[in-house]
């Protein structure tokens, strides 16, 4: 399964895990620019490059800066129209 990572304001890292049935309607770079902060580089990976211990989540680190796959678009963007519906950053899903 792929996962969207990245780093927040407070350095820590953020790991999104996509809803099965969401992500059947919308692509994992939608998913990645309606849950990423605005302006935040991220990365999209599969889970099992994750570490398989949590005992030490709070150490994990990633640079998503070099070479990311997007950065987050800015609140009120369109990023996507599915069956009459706008998926709004910020917003969520809005009817036409």
């Amino acid at each position: 399964m792929k996962v969207i990572i990245y780093t927040n304001s407070e350095n820590e890292l953020c790991i999104v895990r996509p809803v099965e049935q969401f992500s059947e309607i919308v692509t994992i770079d939608d998913i990645a620019h309606a849950s990423v902060p605005a302006g935040i580089p991220f990365k999209i990976i599969d889970d099992s490059n994750l570490p398989t211990d949590r005992a030490f989540r709070n150490a994990w680190e990633v640079d998503t800066t070099t070479n990311p796959d997007g950065v987050a678009v800015e609140d009120g963007v369109v990023i996507t129209t599915v069956d009459g519906f706008q998926l709004v950053k910020g917003m969520g899903f809005v009817e036409l």
